[in-house]
């Protein structure tokens, strides 16, 4: 059971996370005057805070989870793969930023 309760407290973690994303995005739709923003934001309360957990956490009881499961990867690995993704990122960013002059 005590990895049961690990798996409820992860999924709790993911909607305070969800909350405060939500409060993020109605904190930069106030400032920037955008309503449409404030749907979004909304919407995350709604399906990421609320439903989303009470699903998961159903879903964990209903599936009588015992035993967390682990990753059966080595760490090195595993932080190799986080460096790929985090360059990824940064090119993907850096389109983003960057702007193209017109000539």
């Amino acid at each position: 059971m005590v990895s049961q309760r690990w798996i409820v407290l992860h999924i709790r973690i993911f909607a305070v996370q969800s909350l405060f994303l939500a409060m993020i995005a109605a904190t930069i739709a106030w400032y920037n005057h955008a309503p449409h923003i404030y749907i979004a934001a909304v919407l995350t309360l709604i399906v990421k805070v609320i439903l989303v957990p009470i699903l998961f956490e159903r879903l964990v009881t209903r599936m009588e989870i015992h035993e967390e499961i682990g990753a059966d990867c080595e760490r090195a690995a595993l932080r190799v793969d986080c460096g790929r993704l985090t360059l990824v990122g940064y090119v993907v960013a850096e389109s983003f930023y960057r702007r193209t002059r017109p000539e």
